[in-house]
């Protein structure tokens, strides 16, 4: 027996309280992947992403496309949509078991879009300098272990892997990507709040407080997801929904309610 109207509402609010927090960040780098694939996809401006186990102190994120940008003097506007909340509202971590589980979300979508490459296009390249699915599934594990995960124990990250060689398939990079998350996971949630605001030498030989440095990590994993959704669209595969449903279902439910 199918659910009713209420009770699919119901789960797709659920849904969408668990993630929203994420959609800050995944709808800008799909709109740049976009851009320069001329797909024809684009979003509207994101809201304030925060992180589970956070507060609203200054943060450092990145760099902004819109002018210099100090990490130590201001926070990362996502949009320019989005830039007047950015500017009181930054992101900061501040329970290692929080951001731990916050992670374990973007994962499980990162191997939803996996899960759905069909076989004969898991070695496919869009040239001959570009990546496959299967290394760039690689790379997210190799980066996040070197730079976010279990080699920062050493107070600074690590050499990546960028040898890809080894994997074959879709499901030789997932197992990978299990390895070094199990890893990543241990360390992340072993963190206490005195060593979240430890400082760490970033690969430029800068310092950074530990849980803004931690913060850049689901921004490179969303970045790397959304060239595996940007190649479903080359493919001329259906878009996979994020939150569990397509924009026209979410569109459909909405209306019933009026």
């Amino acid at each position: 027996m199918g659910m009713s109207s209420k009770e699919r509402q119901n789960v797709v609010a659920a849904e969408l309280a668990a993630t929203i927090r994420e959609s800050g960040l995944v709808m800008d780098e799909h709109r740049k992947t976009c851009r320069r694939f001329n797909l024809g996809l684009d979003f509207p401006s994101a809201g304030v992403p925060l992180l589970a186990g956070c507060s609203r102190r200054p943060a450092a994120l990145g760099t902004t496309a819109w002018g210099p940008y100090d990490h130590r003097q201001q926070p990362w506007p996502r949009s320019r949509g989005a830039a007047s909340l950015w500017e009181n509202q930054p992101m900061e971590i501040t329970s290692g078991a929080g951001f731990a589980k916050f992670m374990a979300n973007v994962r499980k979508r990162t191997l939803d879009v996996a899960n759905a490459i069909p076989p004969e296009k898991e070695g496919w390249r869009l040239s001959e300098e570009s990546w496959s699915p299967i290394e760039i599934l690689a790379h997210i594990g190799s980066i996040e272990h070197a730079l976010w995960g279990a080699s920062l124990r050493a107070g600074a990250p690590a050499e990546p892997v960028e040898n890809f060689s080894s994997f074959a398939t879709i499901a030789s990079a997932t197992d990978y990507l299990t390895t070094t998350r199990r890893d990543s996971e241990e360390y992340w949630t072993s963190l206490s709040p005195e060593q979240l605001d430890t400082q760490i030498k970033t690969p430029t030989g800068h310092s950074m407080l530990l849980r803004r440095w931690l913060a850049l990590a689901p921004e490179h994993e969303i970045h790397h997801r959304s060239f595996l959704h940007a190649y479903r669209k080359i493919w001329g595969l259906p878009s996979l929904p994020l939150y569990g449903l397509t924009f026209q279902q979410l569109k459909e439910l909405t209306s019933s309610k009026t």
